[in-house]
């Protein structure tokens, strides 16, 4: 199973919530090589974390070349508990799972979306100072949870026990990540760490302020 780096990696740029749910360029029959190569793990973490995609990875080999594959089987959410090749799930059956989902499809693709160009723009904040790393993190890891309240409706947003979780465990640790990457990225940890939740989403005065996060 031949795989060309510079090809894998412009795909795993570029694929949005439903080329990673469906296992991406190798449709979940990665060789230990492409899987190394792909650098996209994060991507499927954050989509399965937001749509709550069970999903596990089990060493197999293929029948034609012998060679060793990761296979991707996800767990249909049917009442079977039965776990499925992803190449093998059908669109109903990637809707009744994804129906689960904190979020719906358009949240999850404005989460990866706003996620990915933060970390695309590591090497540019190389040469800040830790004040300006740390003020990019601020504003957009708000900009985010502003827009998160102002269409929670349109994201499939039911509750603020969503929101909250989607910002302390996606956002916030993700924005964390990709900020470390800077050169002075390590102290960005001091700004999320001083990250906490106030006020309540039922509140309409706070929605239309953005104030959930306070950042001291």
């Amino acid at each position: 199973m031949s795989i060309d780096p510079e090809e894998l990696q412009k795909y795993n740029e570029h694929a949005g919530v439903k080329e990673v749910l469906q296992g991406g360029k190798q449709k979940g029959r990665n060789s230990l090589a492409s899987e190394i190569l792909s650098q996209d793990q994060y991507k499927q973490n954050i989509v399965d974390g937001l749509l709550r995609i069970q999903r596990q990875k089990i060493p197999m080999t293929d029948e034609e070349t012998g060679e060793t594959i990761l296979q991707e089987f996800v767990r249909l959410e049917n009442g079977t508990g039965q776990w499925k090749k992803v190449s093998d799930i059908s669109d109903k059956e990637w809707e009744e799972m994804k129906s689960g989902g904190v979020v719906n499809e358009e949240g999850a693709e404005e989460i990866l979306t706003h996620l990915q160009s933060v970390s695309n723009n590591n090497i540019s904040l190389s040469n800040l100072t830790k004040k300006q790393i740390n003020d990019i993190g601020r504003n957009s890891t708000l900009s985010l949870q502003s827009k998160l309240i102002n269409n929670k409706e349109q994201y499939g947003i039911d509750s603020t026990d969503d929101i909250e979780w989607v910002l302390m465990s996606i956002i916030v640790p993700n924005v964390q990540g990709s900020l470390n990457k800077a050169k002075n990225g390590s102290l960005v940890g001091e700004l999320l760490r001083e990250t906490k939740l106030v006020g309540s989403l039922d509140d309409q005065d706070e929605e239309k302020s953005g104030g959930l996060l306070s950042f001291n």
